[in-house]
């Protein structure tokens, strides 16, 4: 189960690079909540149930005016289901022009306070679920904070505990020890120690005010990240490139698409990343999302194989 988990969090990274970040992911616990961990958007009781999301790798001439096309065979999916505020499975499929789509599906399970209290997962391959397969178990404090996790694996458990002092927090692990530091309930500081190199890795972070991350600071690396008025990035900034989003909304003001225009702030025809004879390469976001009145917004994204670029 850990070797899938790492490898859907990787999986993650790639195929949401434009969306928000949370505290959640800085710990690298899942993230569950459909408004304060997804930003989707909800109108009085109607609210999204479903979410498809696929990535696609764009090659082509990424002009002004002109369509984007993509390789029918290169993209990822992703299904997100929700019941009230609350994610109970994501499931990430992937394809590429060299085999049959792969992934992988999570289910949550939560306690009567609405609290996660467990995660399962198992390969697209491994056929029918079964709950009383091994899981990672959560227990949180009273106030919704993180007490411990367990992982099992092959009637194996493993214990990760974290103690909270003041405005830290801190966990052990085989290796090593993190403690992350907090100002007003949020991260602004990890700090991992790491035996084996017998180095201190230190990483600093900062939220806007609805608590997304807006900048982090790695030591080798910068991450900055400028946000619209609907919490979704516009701007990313690292310390190689400038990437810039734009989106087209649903009645309910979330996003169905999302395009990637640029790595320059002076050029926005799309990605300077060169492949062969075909010209740039970049990536575009397409969603289809179900409500609970029954309404579907947005396209089937296996289905679209041109978009109008628009400015």
């Amino acid at each position: 189960m850990k070797r899938f988990l790492i490898l859907f969090i990787l999986f993650s990274i790639v195929s949401q690079a434009q969306e928000v970040k949370t505290q959640k992911d800085i710990m690298q616990l899942p993230n569950t909540d459909l408004v304060k961990d997804y930003n989707l958007k909800t109108k009085g009781t109607i609210k999204p149930i479903a979410v498809t999301k696929a990535t696609y790798t764009d090659v082509g001439f990424g002009f002004v005016g002109k369509k984007f096309n993509y390789l029918k065979k290169d993209y990822s999916n992703q299904i997100l289901t929700f019941k009230g505020n609350k994610l109970t499975s994501n499931i990430s499929m992937f394809n590429n022009a060299f085999g049959k789509p792969n992934g992988f599906h999570f289910y949550y399970f939560y306690d009567d306070k609405d609290l996660l209290k467990s995660m399962t997962s198992k390969s697209s391959n491994a056929g029918k679920l079964d709950e009383s397969e091994e899981k990672n178990k959560y227990s949180f404090t009273s106030n919704g904070m993180i007490r411990e996790t367990k992982y099992t694996r092959n009637g194996k458990t493993t214990t990760t505990l974290y103690d909270y002092k003041n405005n830290t927090i801190s966990y052990n692990f085989a290796n090593g020890k993190t403690t992350y530091h907090l100002k007003d309930g949020l991260i602004t500081k990890s700090v991992t120690f790491n035996k084996s190199a017998n180095k201190t890795y230190i990483k600093s972070y900062k939220y806007n005010e609805n608590g997304f991350l807006e900048f982090e600071d790695g030591g080798t690396y910068t991450n900055s990240f400028l946000f619209n008025g609907n919490n979704l990035i516009e701007k990313e900034v690292t310390k190689n490139y400038n990437k810039h989003y734009k989106y087209v909304y649903d009645t309910y003001g979330n996003w169905i698409i999302a395009y990637q225009l640029s790595t320059s702030d002076k050029n926005y025809s799309g990605n300077k990343t060169k492949i062969h004879l075909y010209g740039t390469k970049f990536s575009f976001y397409v969603r289809e999302i179900k409500y609970s009145n029954g309404q579907v917004t947005g396209g089937k994204p296996q289905n679209i194989q041109t978009l109008k670029v628009i400015y």
